[in-house]
């Protein structure tokens, strides 16, 4: 063997070793960037939860939200702005999620499953949801879309 076919064969392995070495990266990054992914979504789930947690720590939104559900002209004033606010917020989150789903976080099923479960809120809520509208244009095409009509 010459010393030039030694020098081939070490420079082959060397290129081999780069080589393996960028393919256990790539998946080092991967596994990362899903854990980087389920942390934020933990806490933002997090978020979601003490939003409505809100409800059972507060009466007075708590009574407001059940007036507003059977008849919101009956909500005074301050009630209505209680009311109002936790819906914008509620609003909020819908269109993280929709930008999260648009950036590739979430999957097709499990942006679908979050906001079914929120047209309960949708459709309850729908005449006060109407005047906060104009603030919120990226949340309710897609609440429009997957709760019309939904119960």
């Amino acid at each position: 063997m010459t010393r030039d076919h030694l020098k081939d064969i070490l420079e082959i392995v060397g290129v081999a070793a780069i080589v393996a070495s960028l393919i256990f990266v790539g998946f080092q990054l991967r596994q990362n960037e899903e854990s980087l992914r389920m942390q934020f979504l933990q806490g933002e789930m997090l978020s979601f939860q003490e939003h409505f947690g809100r409800i059972s720590e507060n009466e007075s939104l708590a009574e407001a939200l059940v007036i507003a559900e059977t008849d919101p002209h009956a909500l005074t004033a301050t009630q209505k702005k209680q009311v109002v606010s936790w819906l914008e917020e509620w609003t909020r989150f819908i269109a993280t999620w929709g930008v999260l789903y648009d950036s590739g976080a979430f999957s097709t099923e499990e942006f679908e499953i979050r906001i079914r479960n929120n047209c309960y809120i949708y459709n309850r809520y729908l005449p006060l949801l109407d005047e906060i509208r104009p603030n919120f244009t990226y949340a309710f095409p897609i609440l429009d879309e997957a709760c019309r009509g939904a119960n």
